[in-house]
């Protein structure tokens, strides 16, 4: 008994964190990541199969960029001036409505105004952010992020495998529907879910007893978004100018590891699966030992380590042959997780909450244009130059923003709440 007593009281310690909002936000989030996550398998080919043109798919990817930037800049400035509760449950509820006209959508014009739609939506990615990072206790930040990337990521590997038993039984058409009407119905038992929620900060409208958002007040309030970098420490501003250098670097990679393994490595389509799955593991494995690492080290240690790491990776890829490819995929899942859970918690630990939905809606429209540009030069090098261009060419930029964090960057002696 003393044995079980000593593992619960343990447990308890360590995982004592996990109620109130972010007890909330992980069960949410649990079930929009299996819903979200089906349809996606085979969004391209719906599209297709609607009437697009593959050039048509990849300008709508285009736009969809171009329209969520401005909006998550937005989101940062309501985050902050009238809370985040509200903007995550009425979001997430327009979310759900959103998949039902993608699953009635006639054509991919329809579709278009449907991924317009969900960008927009997205604005309250900021507010979801910023309450996950005010809801977690500093000393327990790395474990509480490696949670919740665990939650999402383990619950998403069997999605693709339902929405395919789906579509085989109905065909794609009718499957891709019935797909978009179940993730409809997860999004808006997740929205109801998060009804629950508390808000973290007093927001502007109970300070001043004024209503409703006024757009000269927006836009002066979006335009303090850059003024509060000012109040943040310069360690922060450093560390997020790293970090948009490095999502420039690496984003066009996310479009090109498949195409190098399948056009100059010879790989087929189920051995690229079995790779892609490997990488998922490491990842989901990895979450909770390097979280816990984060918690009791310094983050900016594991940050370091595994960002240097993420280069490596890439080198062993393209150089390695198959073997090394699948190896150097696999390893990527751990470093890339190593990154995110640290570089979140370092970042929370940066920047005071009074200014954390501002920051993190500047970084996030910042960061997305950079993938953007990072997109064409990848595409340009890929196909003008060679298909080992674009890799090489991001692990020396990548490697330049880890670096840059390891001169710059410095623990703080006191971490925000």
């Amino acid at each position: 008994m003393s044995v079980i007593k000593e593992l619960v009281a343990k447990l308890e310690k360590e995982l004592g964190f996990i109620k109130g909002n972010v007890a909330i936000l992980m069960l949410s989030s649990l079930v929009i990541s299996f819903v979200k996550s089906m349809p996606e398998t085979y969004y391209s080919l719906y599209v297709l199969g609607l009437g697009a043109t593959p050039l048509l798919l990849g300008l709508m990817d285009s736009l969809a960029s171009l329209v969520y930037s401005p909006f998550q800049f937005l989101g940062g400035y309501i985050a902050d001036s009238y809370g985040r509760r509200k903007v995550i449950i009425y979001m997430t509820f327009t979310l759900s409505f959103i998949y039902l006209a993608y699953a009635l959508a006639p054509d991919w014009r329809a579709i278009l105004i449907a991924v317009m739609a969900s960008e927009i939506a997205s604005l309250h990615r900021p507010a979801l952010e910023a309450i996950i990072a005010d809801s977690i206790p500093p000393e327990k930040r790395g474990m509480g992020y490696s949670l919740i990337m665990l939650i999402v990521n383990s619950i998403a590997v069997p999605s693709p495998i339902v929405a395919g038993l789906i579509c085989s039984k109905l065909g794609l058409m009718k499957g891709m529907r019935l797909i978009y009407f179940s993730t409809a119905l997860g999004f808006a038992v997740a929205a109801l879910i998060r009804c629950k929620l508390k808000e973290t900060i007093i927001v502007k409208a109970k300070r001043t007893g004024k209503k409703g958002i006024r757009v000269r007040e927006v836009i002066g309030d979006m335009l303090e978004a850059f003024k509060a970098l000012r109040y943040i420490p310069r360690v922060a501003m450093y560390l997020i100018i790293a970090s948009i250098i490095i999502n420039f670097a690496y984003s066009p990679l996310y479009l090109y590891f498949v195409v190098y393994a399948k056009e100059v490595l010879g790989m087929g389509e189920l051995t690229w699966g079995m790779i892609t799955c490997w990488n998922k593991l490491a990842s989901i494995v990895s979450l909770i030992p390097l979280g816990k690492l984060t918690d009791m080290v310094k983050r900016k240690l594991v940050l370091s380590i595994t960002g240097l790491l993420v280069p490596v990776c890439i080198l062993l890829f393209i150089k390695g042959g198959n073997l090394g490819a699948a190896i150097g995929y696999s390893m990527l899942g751990v470093a890339l997780a190593g990154v995110s859970v640290s570089y979140n918690s370092l970042r929370a630990d940066l920047v005071p909450k009074e200014y954390r939905g501002k920051i993190m809606g500047l970084e996030n429209l910042l960061t997305y244009i950079a993938m953007a540009l990072g997109d064409v030069v990848g595409g340009y090098l890929y196909e003008k130059c060679s298909p080992t261009s674009p890799f090489l060419a991001s692990t020396l930029a990548v490697t330049l923003g880890f670096l840059l964090i390891i001169v710059l960057v410095k623990e703080p002696v006191t971490r925000y709440k």
